[in-house]
């Protein structure tokens, strides 16, 4: 049986003997949410679907007694009031007064005893708990602020080593390609056919065998491709490590983003649809405009690369009296839970090799926004997939 109270905390009372359990039960119905059972097998199973602030059990009972019960209890809840009663003087008696443990002994008949332990038991139950609390939140806060040292410490240092790989590549790879160009340029005087699509027009040249021009011609453009990437990522290091220094002027933060847009949809316009939702009149800011165009550009190229290049992109901008939000939303798998602490990183990117990503865009971006007073947030879509949201302060 069970009886409802104002009073939210739960009590279970564990009895054998019917008019003690009505006791108990109407007594302390009062002011408690009382649960009555008869048996302690019977508590076992309810204790594992349940939970109560405390437990009254008698000692003696047949099948499960009430050492036993609180015994099994502990593993349960460690936090739960166990409250044993005994109007015997034998040795099951003796050995719930031995009981250790936290386990309050009551004897019966109970008189005013019984509730005012259980009051005073749950007191201290719900001050322990709330110290507990305190201390998880102030371990947690502790374990991210080491968390951010280390990080703020570990992006300086990559921002300075950056530089350096930057700054000591440039000229070797500048040597690079222009050796690769005269290559080119000379074989492509010697043997018109290796760099002219009309082999009619130009047929090759009956001294260089044809397996050995298409593996030339070949290996000539993956190494200008090659070098081609190198400076592109060369080129995101520079940006990372040695941000634009140009002076912030006022721009037009809507032409900024339907500009990105614009240079976006050209090149997937066959197989996304970039859908805007911007504010008619949205306010000027101070800012860099090819730096907040590079931020959206990269969000949607994020997102087109996440859908495979196939499915809706969503763009908004939205002000206040205080900020501007632009979001970028796909609809595309997201981004898993266990990879969210590692989003913003440099280098640490989830894309294929087909995709090449280098995991510089993202962490650029997030410097850009902080650069301008703002940030970039990440949140679950509404369309299942990832959406990035840059804050601007007006």
């Amino acid at each position: 049986m069970s009886s409802e109270s104002k009073n939210e905390t739960s009590i279970l009372i564990i009895d054998d003997d019917r008019a003690v359990l009505d006791a108990l039960a109407d007594e302390l119905s009062e002011h408690y949410a009382v649960s009555a059972l008869d048996s302690g097998e019977a508590a076992l199973e309810l204790l594992e679907k349940q939970q109560f602030e405390a437990i009254i059990c008698d000692v003696r009972m047949p099948g499960m007694g009430g050492v036993e019960l609180m015994r099994k209890v502990q593993n349960i809840d460690p936090h739960l009031v166990r409250i044993l009663l005994t109007g015997f003087q034998d040795d099951a008696a003796l050995e719930a007064a031995w009981m250790p443990g936290g386990v309050y002994k009551v004897g019966k008949p109970w008189g005013d005893e019984l509730e005012i332990i259980l009051r005073r038991a749950l007191e201290q139950r719900a001050v322990l708990l709330e110290a507990q609390q305190q201390l998880g939140e102030e371990r947690q806060a502790r374990e991210q602020a080491e968390l951010s040292v280390h990080q703020l410490d570990k992006m300086a240092s990559l921002g300075t080593l950056s530089a350096g790989i930057a700054h000591e590549m440039r000229t070797p790879l500048a040597f690079i390609k222009a050796n690769i160009d005269w290559l080119k340029t000379s074989f492509g005087q010697h043997y018109p056919a290796l760099f002219n699509e009309d082999a009619e027009k130009n047929p090759a040249d009956k001294n260089l065998p044809e397996s050995i021009s298409s593996e030339l011609k070949a290996v000539l453009n993956d190494c200008q491709e090659g070098v081609v990437r190198l400076s592109e990522i060369l080129e995101g290091l520079r940006g990372y490590a040695a941000p634009s220094s140009a002076n912030l002027k006022d721009i037009d933060i809507r032409e900024c983003i339907e500009q990105a847009v614009r240079l976006v949809s050209f090149k997937y316009k066959h197989t996304v649809e970039i859908h805007t939702a911007l504010e008619t009149a949205m306010p000027h800011i101070r800012g860099h405009e090819g730096e907040l165009s590079q931020v959206v550009i990269n969000l949607i190229v994020n997102g087109v690369q996440a859908m495979k290049e196939k499915g809706n992109i969503y763009v908004r901008a939205t002000s206040d009296t205080e900020s501007l939000r632009i979001s970028v939303e796909d609809e595309g798998p997201g981004v898993p839970e266990e990879i969210l602490p590692r989003l913003f990183e440099p280098f640490f990117t989830t894309k294929s090799d087909e995709i090449n990503g280098n995991g510089l865009g993202l962490s650029i971006s997030l410097g850009i926004a902080r650069r301008h007073g703002g940030d970039l947030l990440y949140e679950n879509g509404t369309h299942g997939g990832a959406r990035f949201i840059l804050e601007l302060p007006l």
